[in-house]
């Protein structure tokens, strides 16, 4: 090989050195704010197991009210319930914490931030760009702040044997900031794209695709994976208007329909319904208390139903003995952590009903979206 040959050779991998690490940054653990994976395991000691499944930042509460009405004990969190759950502050993290850390060994953590300052429609406050996804501002650094407490609640769930999920709508800047695909890389996780309009529901029917990203015991949530299949057109999220700008062009302007966007990101009962059921049914959830479910460490096969060929889930790499202290510990805690009180138990549903009949009236867990 000439010299000219061997210099293409080094730009070339340059150029490729260069391209991973845009797309897959240096693995790093997970820190902001002054919150770190070692600092949340502190947090948690003494906390007793005691929860079968936690929905965090639960809007709506549908997922924790269909846990409910299978007999599961679940806890729903979010600042709208209580202002003591606001995860941007000391004590609303601090809870946040102690709420993953409740959720036994086998059970469920499903975790969805606000999904508000990553959508594409806010870019003119946020500022994210396809080059910059952070943006920049306080309203964008207040979204990247939450992003980061979430996906630390994300990775310490993961730690401590718990099913994982982590959603923010397909194609939002949430999912391209470099410390989220480290994160996701790092442990790699499974994705499954969910339609909104795939599921009934009242009031209009909404094109929303969620993301989903999971770290679960044989990957159950690929079962959840459902692409949209409407032939008839849904029910607009933007409105477009011509404005005539100086130079007489004409400049069209979109802009989100606040009500219409807070409303389709609120999980149908359906599709929560289908969520917990896909869980339930996997080895190893808190359904089965006579085996005991298989430690993150090891690879497991995934069920024939799952998928038509055998593999093994990413799983991630040795968990320190530092978290095996946290895991075992037993003790108890407030009754302020556990928020039933919030919640009246609805009635009991059969776990093949796809869907129960919906009241004209809110369900009494849900809550509205204000």
């Amino acid at each position: 090989m000439n010299m000219s040959s061997l210099d293409q050779s080094l730009d070339q991998c340059q150029k490729h050195s260069k391209t991973i690490q845009r797309y897959f940054p240096p693995f790093r653990k997970m820190a902001t704010n002054g919150w770190n994976l070692a600092r949340m395991c502190q947090v948690a000691k003494g906390v007793s197991r005691d929860l079968d499944m936690a929905e965090i930042f639960s809007g709506r509460g549908n997922i924790h009210g269909a846990g409910l009405a299978l007999g599961l004990k679940s806890v729903a969190f979010d600042k709208l319930l209580d202002p003591s759950m606001d995860i941007m502050t000391e004590q609303g993290m601090a809870e946040a914490t102690r709420t993953v850390a409740r959720v036994r060994e086998g059970g469920w953590c499903h975790i969805a931030p606000d999904c508000r300052s990553f959508c594409g429609l806010c870019c003119a406050n946020s500022k994210r760009t396809k080059a910059n996804p952070d943006g920049s501002g306080d309203f964008a650094t207040e979204g990247n702040i939450q992003a980061d407490r979430a996906a630390l609640l994300f990775e310490f769930g993961a730690q401590r044997n718990v099913d994982v999920t982590m959603e923010n709508p397909e194609g939002n800047f949430f999912w391209q900031r470099k410390s989220i695909v480290s994160l996701l890389h790092r442990l790699g996780t499974t994705r499954v794209k969910v339609a909104r309009c795939r599921f009934q529901a009242p009031g209009p029917r909404y094109k929303k695709i969620f993301r989903i990203e999971g770290l679960t015991r044989h990957d159950w949530i690929r079962e959840l994976q459902c692409e949209c299949k409407c032939k008839q057109p849904h029910e607009s999220l933007a409105t477009v208007k011509e404005v005539k700008k100086a130079d007489g062009r004409i400049h069209k302007q979109t802009a989100g329909k606040g009500r219409d966007l807070k409303e389709s990101g609120a999980y149908p009962y359906a599709m929560a319904s289908k969520m917990v059921q896909k869980w339930q049914a996997a080895p190893g959830s808190v359904r089965f208390p006579g085996s005991a479910p298989a430690p993150f460490g090891q690879s497991e096969l995934v069920p024939a139903s799952t998928s038509s060929s055998s593999w093994k889930r990413k799983v991630p790499a040795s968990t320190s003995s530092s978290w095996k202290s946290a895991s075992d510990s037993t003790g108890d805690i407030a009754e302020s952590d556990c928020n039933m009180n919030l919640f009246k138990w609805p009635r009991q549903l059969s776990t093949e009903a796809s869907r129960p009949k919906v009241s004209s009236q809110t369900k009494s867990w849900q809550i509205p979206l204000s």
